[in-house]
């Protein structure tokens, strides 16, 4: 019977399709002419009103609708509605067919998938006549606390018309149609919540750090060498004076190459090699400072500078190793061609030291993920994990499934679905968005081999079986493409049950993401894509792990298919089946597994490991939200014999905000706060000591935290050799663009490259209180490090990254003296009394003239180590001699 109403399920929906392909499309000129005038004339403002109601778990917005034109705006003849997209679904509409009512408004709102909803005309809609203001009031999900959180390019479009208009007040970034975020009711996210943005005041005492000068740092190298013992005063200069590069074995012939173009030295022959000015590179072991024992690991090096005798020798067991040895070179000429003399012996403290990032929720381009692997090749980083699936978008080119990318590599206004997936996360209705796009054969494989030579693996992600929207829709606009015409070709690749009636929502918001793990056709999609991603790593770069997702998927997908109902399983035991069969195709190719940490657990515990292909599994680790009970998890799969990268949200997510500010890009879900000094504080070693304060800045105890969740210790040397390493997770919901990439991921990717390649000293301090003593001074030295040498070789790069800005406080015993800091020594603060007409640097202290008429404003900016960028502009009032307090504010 069920396999009777599946298939009866099945023609329905190809009829209905088929009549609204014959029937649609096809725009009168009103239509046109109503779309163009709403698109052009309609003003929006969007305005958080409170950020928590009687229960703390929703929170009041409301839209301003401005008929800004000559004409009116009516209900009718022309059907039209208005899409747009929020971060928050808008309550009472998720997940359901149906529409609500919004009271006093003459509109209804309906949820249509993932974070996009339509507001829409009723029969009580009054005309909106020009000049006049429709006030559209609200209830959404969980709080509101940035301008990012409400996306641009809302667009209209018509009942019974393909066309749609971008409504051109929501258009332009970054996001200007938003009020201000201007009491404690719009940016706290409950009563609760103890964060506030940061005055100039609090920032000041916050970030500020001594400067220790440029010189002091000259030598210094990021990552931290295990041991570097240089003389800055005895150098030699490695540019001039006819040095070369001597032939290597050809196991190091890429690294001579790659060292020859930076330098600009030329590569000679070993026969013909001078006596002096040479830089050799060699194979062979390298031991531990003061110790006999090797370093272990492909990537140690050690590094001779003579300067008496001319001569840089570079030794590593692989050419892995000469290559980050090489990189030390470079951060040592980076302030001029000469170097110190000395030694430097080293090594990384993870195998793993990895960045993730997300293409599917917006596409980035290839030029963006080589500027990329040129920083994290700066800074030793070896693994990047591209997420390349996602409900929001499929973003690689699968040769054998070409709807992949027709379909599911684009996002646009197409109510048939055979052309695009639907607009999301504020890319407009046209082809021509952030969310449309993806990487060609060839495109991918120049991303590998650029990879391969900087001895990066490249991670491929396919997510399943959640977060699979895209995919979806793509395998059923080839079924409908071959219904008709071949049958076998239609239903090959089907990842979903016309006759399934479940009802879920996913975390963000979609109500169709989940792949049927009960059907043979998701398996042999599985199968496809697998080989044919290992098939384009073949021989630019091997395929060894290919990673499948696993995370988030609805607690009740799947329950409502009649062909899982034939099986008879719980639904944990579905998901299990998925798992099992995937991972077993995976190991079948000659590859491991990797998965986010909840795709592999079963009912609160990780899955027994047998169960699984391969003899290796890897899990990213991410859910560590310590107030949600998970902080376990890393611990937990280690004792279990899996691989655990630690990619903790709390620390490790840099698509969160680096200060609590509206202003401020990032999502906020798991903390408020991810600052470059909160990821090098992170200790990877004893990970239950980073338990510090709750998503809303209240302090956790840690013995609370684990008398109630447990906190299980790793139970021997095999599981502590489980934990292989680290790895920092850009999301890109709110990443449109380049500079909003780079902004996001610098400088703290240099503080988790940090993290990952050197221990500490603070991490072995057993008394807190000692602890943050040592970690206060090691951040001052990283702080200045970066200030003073790294921001000009990213600047050189052309990353733009994030500049924070000012600190400032007024001086107690002289309102004449403004103290100021940029928090990292080195970026120059400029300052201006006219309301920015002019600007002057300082130092660290503003002098007010003597002859200054208080009360006063003084603006204040950071700018980049090349001064050609600056960070968000502030302002203080000093109110002057003799008050008791001066306004400190943020503009």
């Amino acid at each position: 019977m069920n396999n009777f109403k599946s298939i009866i399920a099945r023609i329905c929906v190809l009829l209905v399709l088929r009549w609204f392909n014959s029937v649609s499309c096809q725009c009168s000129q009103e239509q046109i002419d109503v779309l163009d005038y709403i698109g052009n004339y309609l003003e929006v403002r969007y305005a958080v009103i409170r950020n928590y109601d009687s229960d703390d778990q929703t929170s009041w917005s409301q839209v301003n609708l401005t008929n800004s034109g000559r004409q009116d705006i009516s209900a009718g003849p022309v059907q039209w509605s208005v899409y747009l997209s929020l971060l928050r679904g808008i309550q009472d509409t998720l997940g359901t067919r149906n529409e609500s009512e919004i009271p006093n408004s003459g509109l209804k709102v309906g949820h249509i998938n993932g974070c996009l909803h339509r507001l829409s005309p009723t029969a009580s809609f009054a005309t909106l006549l020009p000049g006049q203001t429709l006030p559209v009031t609200f209830r959404v999900t969980h709080g509101m606390v940035s301008h990012t959180d409400v996306f641009p390019n809302w667009y209209v479009a018509a009942d019974g018309c393909t066309e749609s208009r971008t409504i051109l007040s929501t258009a332009r970034e970054p996001i200007h149609f938003t009020d201000p975020f201007d009491t404690a009711e719009k940016w706290k996210r409950s009563r609760n919540d103890l964060y506030d943005p940061y005055t100039p005041s609090v920032r000041y005492n916050s970030s500020y750090v001594h400067n220790i000068g440029a010189d002091s740092v000259r030598t210094r190298i990021l990552p931290t060498p295990i041991e570097a013992e240089l003389d800055a005063e005895k150098t030699v200069n490695i540019k001039y004076g006819g040095w070369v590069i001597v032939e290597p074995v050809s196991e190091l012939e890429n690294e001579a190459k790659f060292l020859s173009d930076a330098l600009g030295l030329t590569i000679v022959p070993a026969a013909s090699a001078p006596s002096s000015h040479k830089i050799l590179l060699l194979i062979g072991p390298v031991f531990n400072p003061n110790a006999t024992k090797e370093l272990d690991g492909a990537e140690a090096y050690q590094l001779e500078i003579d300067a008496d005798g001319e001569t840089v020798t570079l030794t590593g067991p692989t050419g892995s190793g000469v290559f980050r040895g090489i990189q030390s070179v470079l951060s040592l000429t980076d302030h001029g061609d000469d170097v110190p003399s000395g030694v430097v012996r080293d090594g990384p403290r993870f195998e793993y030291r990895g960045m993730h990032v997300d293409v599917s929720r917006n596409f980035h381009q290839v030029e963006e993920i080589f500027r990329l692997m040129d920083a994290m090749t700066i800074y030793k980083m070896n693994q990047l994990h591209l997420h390349l699936s996602d409900d929001e978008g499929w973003r690689l080119e699968i040769p054998e499934i070409p709807e992949l990318t027709q379909v599911g590599s684009r996002r646009c206004y197409d109510p048939t679905g055979d052309q695009c997936i639907i607009p999301q996360l504020g890319s407009n209705p046209t082809l021509s968005n952030t969310g449309t796009g993806y990487y060609s054969v060839a495109t991918y494989r120049s991303i590998l081999a650029y990879a391969a030579r900087r001895h990066i693996r490249v991670i491929p992600e396919i997510d399943m079986p959640g977060h699979s929207h895209a995919a979806i829709h793509s395998m059923l606009a080839r079924h409908r493409k071959y219904a008709a015409t071949n049958v076998t070709a239609a239903n090959q690749y089907l990842l979903s049950d016309f006759g399934d009636q479940s009802e879920y929502l996913s975390a963000q918001y979609f109500t169709d993401g989940a792949v049927n793990p009960c059907m043979e056709s998701t398996y042999s999609f599985i199968d496809a894509v697998v080989g044919s991603v290992k098939a384009l790593h073949a021989d630019v770069q091997p395929l060894t792990v290919f990673h499948l997702g696993g995370d988030e998927v609805a607690s009740t997908a799947w329950i409502g298919s009649p062909l899982c109902q034939q099986l008879n399983l719980s639904r944990p035991d579905l998901y299990l089946r998925f798992v099992a069969r995937a991972s077993h195709i995976v190991a079948g190719h000659g590859l491991e597994m990797a998965m986010w940490d909840d795709g592999v657990y079963y009912n609160d515990l990780p899955v027994n490991k047998t169960l699984l292909g391969g003899e290796n599994v890897y899990t990213t680790v991410w859910s560590n939200v310590w107030e949600w009970g998970n902080g376990k998890r890393a611990y937990e799969l280690a004792n279990d014999d899996y691989k655990v990268i630690i990619s903790h949200a709390t620390h490790l997510y840099i698509d969160h905000p680096s200060e609590p500010d509206p202003e401020e890009r990032g999502l906020y879900w798991a903390t408020r706060v991810t600052s470059p000094f909160k990821v090098f504080a992170f200790m990877p070693d004893s990970l239950y000591d980073n338990i510090g304060v709750d998503g809303k800045g209240r302090p956790l105890d840690k013995d609370t935290i684990c008398a109630v969740f447990g906190c299980p210790p790793l139970e021997d040397d095999q599981s502590r050799a489980n934990v292989i390493g680290m790895q920092g997770q850009l999301w890109s919901e709110v990443t449109r663009f380049p500079e909003n990439l780079t902004y996001m991921i610098f400088p703290r990717i240099v503080a988790l490259a940090e993290r990952a390649w050197h221990r500490a000293e603070f991490e072995s301090v057993p008394d807190e209180i000692a602890r943050n003593e040592t970690l206060q001074g090691e951040w001052e030295t990283f702080a200045n490090i970066l200030g003073h040498k790294e921001f000009k070789r990213l600047d050189r790069l052309g990353i733009k990254y994030n500049i924070a800005p000012a600190g400032a406080e007024i001086d107690p015993d002289n309102q004449y003296n403004i103290f100021v800091t940029s928090g990292f020594p080195g970026l120059p603060v400029v300052y201006s009394l006219d309301q920015g007409l002019t600007w002057i640097s300082c130092e660290s202290v503003i002098n007010l003239p003597p002859d200054t008429n208080f009360p006063i404003d003084v603006q204040l900016r950071v700018l980049s180590s090349d001064r050609s960028r600056s960070s968000r502009q502030i302002s203080l009032t000093v109110n002057g001699p003799g008050t008791k307090t001066s306004a400190l504010h943020d503009d």
